[in-house]
Parts: structure tokens; C-alpha cells; sequence
């Protein structure tokens, strides 16, 4: 069975998902505690903590990536160890 993506193209999805998880959370938090630099202008959403849901359910989106990715990093890498 051969893996859906390349190698690099694994390890990039597994680095940006990581970063977009943890880039999205930091914004959850924000939001939930209506920090000042977020929520107070008159153009901002009016109910922070479902803006901070809806990141973490993006969060959950990437996790989801970060699993595929990762998993298809592990699949090359046992596969490669295996060749003579």
C-alpha cells in the first residue's frame, strides 16, 4: 500500500497544522476573556466566547490534519527503515 502523500509534503502539513493549532487556541483564549485588543473595538463580534468556540472547533479541524499528516510521516518513515 503506498502512502496518499510525499514525505516533505507530510512533514510540512504536520508542521503547519501544529502551528495553526496552537496560533488558533491563543485566539480562543483571547476571545474567551475578551482581551481588550481583541474585543474592543465597535467593529469586533459581541460574544467572544463563541468566536473562541469556533477556534477551537477550527483547532479541532487541524488536529484532524495534524493526525493525517503525522500518520503518513510515521508511514514513510517505517517504510523507509524496512528497505535493503
Amino acid at each position: 500500500m503506498k502512502p496518499f502523500v510525499g514525505q516533505g509534503l507530510a512533514t510540512f502539513c504536520t508542521l503547519i497544522s501544529f502551528i495553526g493549532i496552537l496560533f488558533l487556541l491563543i485566539l480562543a483564549v483571547c476571545f474567551a476573556v475578551n482581551l481588550e485588543s481583541i474585543m474592543g473595538s465597535t467593529n469586533d463580534p459581541e460574544d467572544g466566547k463563541a468566536v473562541a468556540w469556533m477556534c477551537v472547533q477550527a483547532a479541532g479541524v487541524y488536529a484532524l490534519f495534524l493526525a493525517f499528516c503525522g500518520g503518513q510521516v510515521v508511514w514513510h518513515r517505517k517504510r523507509g527503515q524496512v528497505r535493503i
